[in-house]
């Protein structure tokens, strides 16, 4: 049956394994383990997701995942997403950067 829908999806049955699994962690509050190098691994890998569930428009996705800089709100709506605490995401955002606001412009 899996295998059927996937086909219908046009995904790999494992990605729609994969997509399924992750889906309903995050309904119930798990984010499956991940150890994230900084905020634009975070948004690399939760891309498409991000990208579908939340207001963040495209172009401020890709600029992250490329290590640029992003708004107070997009780095929120990330946390919210992935649920995320505002701490453990500001963290990643100062994995790779010692100040925050090269991230976010508005100084966090």
């Amino acid at each position: 049956m899996i295998k059927r829908v996937a086909a219908s999806e046009d995904v790999a049955m494992s990605d729609w394994i994969e997509q399924a699994c992750r889906e309903k962690l995050m309904d119930l509050g798990i984010l499956p383990v991940h150890d994230y190098k900084d905020l634009a691994d975070l948004v690399d890998t939760h891309y498409d997701l991000l990208r579908e569930q939340t207001q963040i428009p495209t172009s401020n996705l890709n600029n992250i995942r490329r290590g640029g800089s992003c708004s107070e709100i997009d780095l929120l709506r990330v946390a919210m997403c992935l649920d995320i605490s505002e701490t453990d995401i500001r963290n990643l955002a100062t994995k790779s950067v010692t100040n925050l606001t090269q991230y976010c412009g508005d100084g966090v």
